[in-house]
């Protein structure tokens, strides 16, 4: 799976230098894009380069690809308005996450325009980004590593570790908690120092990007390629054990500002804490199995009354950066199910053991699925996250 349409703000060739372009070109044409859109308020106003237009339309000609101009008359919309991708939407009858949106870094004008609709943006980092791209956007240091893009979405099969679909429960796993990744500095990490003991892992990098926020990507993108991301689709965090600690505000919470421009559907605080609980890594590692309980873990997670009346009818993906018996997204399961929610996926980057535990809503444990770990596909993932496997050229 792939994205189909390539569309970009034509006033991004003014921030590249001419190898930069050639390099974006050579990215279209390789990825084979069933069209490429110019989107573009005032085309003939002089804020963009024909010449560089005119080259590239011949060179999607030669490569069988289309290429279309979008312009504020056709669409009748300002900068900033999901207009612009309905209507691509609507000519090539592809859905707004089948869109990858290449735009300007230095203000927020396409960022919008790409994630009200539900298309994925991103960006090339050049001078001072603006702040709501530094803050939730994917932005790239370089044109040439647009290639990531590709590694990480390309391919028709999802990757996961650990995977269960058992009547109305989904849980996807990444990886292991003991499986080790190689950073750019050549040294191996488990996932379980990169949430567990952060100093280890100060300052790791995969792709000169931080290790934690690469993994969650790659995992979404999994969703994505599953078909399971669509504009139906709202993703939150796992809140903590504790009430006054806000889930925007966590760690996890922060690896994962990143999806809010991954096709902006990232509502970090639905799932709340509404009171104290025990930490059960905490009370695992001691020994305290006594001290967990599934209703108590019902019975202090609520959801946020603000977003509650957005649920009706959606799929939501439940973060976690851990899983051992799966007490916490079954709780989220239950939780958002009840408030109206069509189905629940709860994902996690690390899985403890195989086990997998289903609870019905009155709290009695109905199942006890044996998770079969895919080392195929745990391998594939290692090897595609691998920064010695992947060179930033075209």
């Amino acid at each position: 799976m792939w994205f189909k349409i390539f569309a970009l703000n034509p006033q991004i060739f003014n921030f590249f230098s001419l190898e930069e372009i050639n390099c974006l070109f050579k990215f279209i044409t390789l990825s084979r894009f069933k069209k490429v859109y110019l989107l573009s308020t005032n085309f003939s106003s002089g804020e963009v380069d024909f010449q560089i237009i005119k080259k590239l339309s011949n060179i999607l000609a030669d490569s069988g690809i289309g290429m279309e101009i979008l312009t504020k008359k056709e669409v009748k919309a300002k900068k900033g308005s999901k207009l612009w991708i309905k209507k691509i939407e609507e000519k090539e009858n592809v859905s707004p996450t089948q869109i990858l949106f290449l735009g300007r870094h230095d203000n927020p004008y396409d960022y919008f325009t790409a994630i009200n609709r539900g298309a994925l943006f991103c960006c090339i980092a050049k001078r001072r980004l603006c702040e709501e791209i530094r803050k939730y956007s994917l932005y790239l240091s370089d044109v040439k590593k647009l290639n990531l893009i590709s590694r990480i979405f390309k391919g028709d099969t999802p990757l996961y570790t650990y995977k269960l679909d058992f009547n109305n429960v989904h849980y996807r796993g990444l990886v292991n908690r003991s499986t080790q990744f190689k950073s750019d500095d050549g040294t191996l990490f488990s996932v379980y120092e990169i949430f567990k003991d952060e100093n280890a892992i100060r300052d790791k990098t995969i792709w000169k990007i931080k290790v934690e926020g690469i993994l969650f990507l790659f995992l979404v993108a999994q969703l994505w390629k599953e078909g399971v991301i669509t504009r139906n689709t709202i993703i939150c965090v796992y809140p903590s054990h504790l009430s006054q600690k806000i889930p925007s505000e966590s760690k996890l919470g922060k690896y994962l500002d990143l999806f809010k421009g991954f096709f902006g559907c990232y509502y970090r605080d639905l799932l709340i804490r509404i009171k104290n609980t025990e930490d059960k890594s905490i009370c695992r590692m001691r020994g305290d199995y006594h001290r967990i309980s599934f209703r108590k873990e019902c019975e202090t997670l609520g959801i946020n009354k603000e977003v509650r009346e957005k649920l009706e009818g959606k799929t939501i993906i439940v973060v976690d950066d851990f899983s051992t018996t799966g007490m916490s997204l079954e709780a989220a399961r239950i939780k958002l199910l009840e408030s109206g929610a069509r189905e629940v996926y709860g994902i996690s980057v690390g899985k403890y053991g195989i086990d997998y535990t289903i609870f019905d809503k009155e709290g009695n444990e109905i199942e006890k699925q044996a998770l079969e770990r895919d080392v195929k596909s745990e391998s594939l993932i290692i090897s595609i996250l691998n920064p010695e496997n992947f060179l930033f050229s075209f």
